[in-house]
C-alpha cells in the first residue's frame, strides 16, 4: 500500500512541476520515438513491461507508427514470455490547450508467446487512447490506455511513457 501512496505522490508532483510549459505543436512530417515500461513485483511473480514506436506524421493530426512490445513474467508456477512487431495509426485531436493533445488509434500485431513451454504466433489487434503532455517543444508525456487481443492473449496495459520528437 506504501508503494501506491508514493506513485499517486511521484505522478501528482509530475503534472504539477510540467503544468507551466510553454506551447507547442505537432505537424506533418515530425518523427517521434516513443518509450513505455514497468517492472512489476508481486507476491507470486515478477514482471517487465517495454514498449517502444516510431513513429511519422503524414498530416498535423495522423500518426503512423511501427511498434515493438516485450513483456516477461517469472511466477512461482510458470513462466511466460511475449513479444509484439505491429504497426499502429493514431489520429490526434488538438483543443484549445496545444499542451495537451488527446489521440485515439489503432492497429495490428504479430504476437509471438511462450506461455509454460507452449509457442504461439498469433495476429492480435490493438485500440488505443491517450494523451501526449508536452513537456517542451520535442518531448511529451504520454498517458495511455490500451487493450491487445488475439487468440490466445488478452490485455489491458494502462502506461505512462515518453515520446521525443526528431529533427
Amino acid at each position: 500500500m506504501t508503494l501506491n501512496k508514493y506513485s499517486i505522490l511521484f505522478c501528482t508532483a509530475l503534472l504539477a512541476a510540467s503544468s507551466t510549459v510553454g506551447a507547442a505543436s505537432i505537424e506533418k512530417g515530425d518523427k517521434t520515438l516513443s518509450v513505455f515500461g514497468s517492472l512489476t513485483f508481486a507476491d507470486d511473480s515478477d514482471t517487465l513491461l517495454f514498449s517502444g514506436a516510431f513513429g511519422q506524421f503524414m498530416t498535423d493530426v495522423l500518426e503512423l507508427q511501427g511498434q515493438v512490445m516485450m513483456i516477461s513474467s517469472d511466477s512461482d508456477t510458470y513462466d511466460y514470455s511475449l513479444t509484439g512487431l505491429g504497426v499502429n495509426a493514431n489520429y490526434y485531436l488538438p483543443g484549445n490547450n496545444p499542451d495537451l493533445v488527446p489521440y485515439f488509434g489503432g492497429g495490428g500485431q504479430l504476437i509471438f508467446s511462450d506461455f509454460g513451454g507452449k509457442s504461439e504466433t498469433d495476429l492480435g489487434l490493438n485500440v488505443q487512447a491517450g494523451i501526449k503532455q508536452f513537456l517542451n517543444e520535442s518531448t511529451t508525456i504520454n498517458y495511455q490506455g490500451m487493450f491487445i487481443t488475439s487468440d490466445n492473449y488478452d490485455a489491458t496495459m494502462l502506461s505512462v511513457g515518453l515520446t521525443i520528437f526528431l529533427e
